[in-house]
């Protein structure tokens, strides 16, 4: 009579084997994309993240089996090291893939130790990019925003750093004032052009990228800088043509001048 041995195997050896729910790769991938776009700019942060989260579920459907608890142990004992590594790039504000240059958002790749999600793992980061992307009416806002706070700062830097109470009151804030001329001879417009959409091809809208770029030039640069900007060629490609943007220009500069003269 032969005695037959039955050996159990470890259960992360079985694929039939089952997990405790989890952190997905899409639930860490979305809370990175959405730290950066906080940090960067004005968002609506439970949007953002609701939006990439569905997002990324339709890219991969290993994501809502590890928050289920319904991976295989094998595949469950991968997760955290990617979970971890990608928690990492975002606890270190390592954002260029989300809010970089074109190269850095064209060239992005998932960590090395993602290799659980397989072939998904490229999809939900791109799934997550496009999600949490700036809108084509959030730019618009931005770059309203971002010159008229630059132009509150230069004005503010010409008297010191704070306004007589006299052209406070009947001028107003700088920057107030900036918005409200902006938004009807800009902003409304702007945003219901559509000019800064994202491309659907694979060569980037390249108004959207020059208004990106000239936005990063724009906080680091001084006041007599952005009294010239209207020359940077970068800055007048952010605009849908030359028209639009020498408008916009000569509005923000004839605000500065307002302020200067008291008028």
């Amino acid at each position: 009579m032969r005695t037959l041995f039955f050996l159990l195997a470890p259960c992360a050896l079985l694929a039939s084997c089952s997990s405790s729910p989890q952190t997905s790769y899409c639930e860490a991938t979305c809370d990175w994309a959405v730290s950066c776009h906080v940090d960067f700019r004005d968002a609506d942060e439970d949007a953002m993240r609701s939006r990439c989260l569905e997002d990324t579920k339709a890219a991969s459907n290993q994501c809502s089996k590890a928050e289920n608890g319904e991976l295989d142990a094998a595949t469950a004992q991968l997760l955290p090291p990617c979970v971890n590594a990608v928690d990492d790039l975002a606890a270190e504000g390592d954002c260029g893939v989300f809010v970089g240059s074109l190269e850095e958002r064209t060239l992005a790749a998932p960590p090395a130790t993602c290799v659980a999600q397989g072939t998904d793992a490229l999809p939900v980061l791109n799934a997550a990019q496009a999600a949490t992307a700036e809108t084509s009416g959030e730019l618009c806002q931005r770059l309203a925003e971002s010159f008229c706070r630059q132009t509150e700062e230069c004005i503010l830097a010409d008297y010191g750093g704070e306004l007589p109470e006299d052209l406070t009151n009947s001028l107003g804030t700088p920057y107030d004032r900036c918005i409200a001329e902006l938004s009807s001879s800009f902003t409304a417009t702007c945003s219901q052009s559509d000019v800064y959409a994202m491309s659907e091809s694979i060569t980037p809208n390249p108004t959207r990228e020059a208004a990106f770029e000239c936005l990063g030039g724009l906080t680091a640069g001084t006041c007599d800088g952005f009294m010239s900007v209207d020359t940077d060629p970068i800055c007048t490609l952010a605009f849908v043509d030359a028209k639009t943007a020498q408008a916009f220009f000569t509005q923000v500069f004839d605000i500065v001048s307002s302020y200067a003269s008291g008028s």
